[in-house]
C-alpha cells in the first residue's frame, strides 16, 4: 500500500515540484532567507525554523490583502514514513506527513502582519522526490487532506481543491536512499508556493444547480421521446 503510494505520488512529485495543480491557482509564495535550512533526521522526522520573504498571489478568485512582501518565520514539523523510499528513474521518493507548518510575520514595522498568522496548515499525505541536491515536497487534497488557514483570508476562501509545492535546494549530502528504505538525512534550502480553488460565489453555485436541472430536465424528456 505505502509503495503503490510512493510510485503513484512519483508522477505527482515530478509534476508539481516547482508548480502547481492545473485545477488550483497560486495565492502564496514564500523564498529562503535563513539562516537555518531544512533538516531531515536519520528517525525521519524533518524541522525547519527560519526566515522567509512572503507574498500573497494575486489571482481571480481567493481575496488577498495585498501582494507585498512580508518578512516572516516560518516552521515546519513532520515525518516521513520510515522504510517506504522509492528509487524511480534516478528520483528518491518517500510518503509522509506534515502535521503543522505556520508562517507568522516578523517584522515589528510591518502592521498589521506582525505576528499574525499569514498562513498555516497541514497535510495527511505527502511526497518528497528529489535526485542529486534539489527535489521538493508536494501534496494536494484531493485526493488527500490539506489545511489551510490565515487571518487574512477566510476559512471557506479556500474551497476544496488545494496543494502546495515545497521546492529543496541546495540539497547535502545529495538525495539517497539508506539500507533500510529511507531517505538520508540532510539540510537543504526550502522556498515554496500554494495553491487553492475557491468555492465559487453563491450567484455562480445557483447558476451551476439551474444549468444541472435544466440538463436533467432535457435528459428525461428524451427518455420519454
Amino acid at each position: 500500500m505505502k509503495l503503490s503510494r510512493c510510485i503513484a505520488g512519483a508522477v505527482l512529485a515530478l509534476g508539481l515540484v516547482g508548480g502547481t495543480r492545473a485545477d488550483a491557482a497560486t495565492f502564496a509564495s514564500f523564498s529562503f532567507v535563513g539562516p537555518s535550512k531544512f533538516t531531515l533526521l536519520g528517525d525521519q522526522t524533518f524541522s525547519v525554523s527560519t526566515v522567509v520573504n512572503f507574498n500573497y498571489v494575486a489571482q481571480g478568485d481567493v481575496t488577498i490583502p495585498d501582494t507585498l512582501t512580508h518578512s516572516a518565520d516560518l516552521v515546519i514539523i513532520g515525518s516521513l514514513d520510515p522504510g517506504t523510499a522509492v528509487s524511480v528513474l534516478g528520483t528518491k521518493i518517500q510518503s509522509g506527513s506534515v502535521a503543522a507548518f505556520t508562517i507568522t510575520g516578523n517584522d515589528a514595522g510591518d502592521i498589521p502582519y506582525f505576528g499574525m498568522n499569514l498562513l498555516s496548515g497541514s497535510s495527511s499525505a505527502i511526497v518528497m522526490a528529489g535526485s542529486a541536491a534539489s527535489g521538493g515536497i508536494t501534496t494536494t487534497q484531493p485526493p488527500d487532506s490539506v489545511a489551510f488557514a490565515s487571518d487574512f483570508i477566510s476559512a471557506g476562501g479556500f474551497g476544496f481543491e488545494r496543494s502546495w509545492s515545497w521546492s529543496l535546494t541546495d540539497v547535502s549530502p545529495v538525495f539517497g536512499i539508506s539500507g533500510a528504505g529511507n531517505i538520508k538525512p540532510f539540510t537543504a534550502s526550502i522556498s515554496g508556493v500554494f495553491a487553492a480553488s475557491p468555492v465559487p460565489e453563491p450567484g455562480t453555485v445557483a447558476m451551476l444547480v439551474g444549468m444541472g436541472v435544466a440538463g436533467s430536465l432535457v435528459a428525461l424528456r428524451r427518455k420519454r421521446n
